[in-house]
C-alpha cells in the first residue's frame, strides 16, 4: 500500500481510503486475490447438503457441506 501512503498518517486513516475505487482495487489484488481467505466455519454448514453463500470482495462464493 505504499502507493497510498498519503492516506495513512499519524496513526489515522483518511476517510478517502474507504471510498476510493483505486484503494479497493489495490486491496483486492494485495489481499483477496493473492492469498487464502477464510470463507466460513464448518459449524455454519453442519449437515451434508447444507450451504452458505457469501462474498470475497465482489466475488460471490458458495460453500457446500459434502
Amino acid at each position: 500500500m505504499a502507493e497510498h501512503a498519503d492516506l495513512y498518517r499519524d496513526g489515522r486513516v483518511d476517510r478517502e481510503a474507504y471510498r476510493s475505487a483505486e484503494v479497493f482495487a489495490s486491496e483486492m489484488d494485495a489481499i483477496f486475490e493473492s492469498s487464502w481467505v477464510f470463507v466460513t466455519h464448518e459449524s455454519l454448514i453442519p449437515d451434508p447438503g447444507d450451504f452458505r453463500t457469501t462474498f470475497i470482495g465482489p466475488n460471490p462464493v458458495i460453500a457446500v457441506r459434502g
